[in-house]
C-alpha cells in the first residue's frame, strides 16, 4: 500500500490560477481516504493533488485506484514524477470520468 489515507498527511492541494481546491480526510470503501472539492468557477483550469513517495519503481508495476465522486465531464490524469519534479510522460496515465 502506497498510502493507506489514514490522515492526509503530506497531500498538497495545487490547483491553477483561479480554481478553488481544497483536500480533506474522508470515509473510503475499506478505509481511509482523500477527498477532493474542486470548483472550476466556470473557467478551464486543473486541480492537482500532489503527495512525494520517494520509491524506485521496479520493471512491473501497477496502481489501483477507486473513485467517487460527482461533476462534470473532466479528464482525470495520473502522472508520476522523477526526483527533479519532471513529468515522466512515458507513465502517465489518462481517463476521462
Amino acid at each position: 500500500t502506497l498510502d493507506a489515507f489514514d490522515g492526509i498527511g503530506g497531500w498538497v492541494a495545487a490547483p491553477s490560477d483561479g480554481v478553488s481546491m481544497t483536500l480533506s480526510p474522508a470515509r473510503g470503501e475499506s478505509g481511509g481516504a482523500l477527498r477532493v472539492d474542486f470548483d472550476f468557477r466556470g473557467r478551464a483550469g486543473w486541480a492537482a493533488s500532489r503527495k512525494p513517495f520517494p520509491l524506485a519503481m521496479p520493471e512491473n508495476w501497477a496502481f489501483s485506484v477507486r473513485l467517487r465522486g460527482e461533476a462534470g465531464p473532466q479528464t482525470l490524469e495520473f502522472k508520476l514524477l522523477d526526483a527533479t519534479g519532471a513529468p515522466n510522460t512515458s507513465q502517465d496515465i489518462r481517463v476521462t470520468v
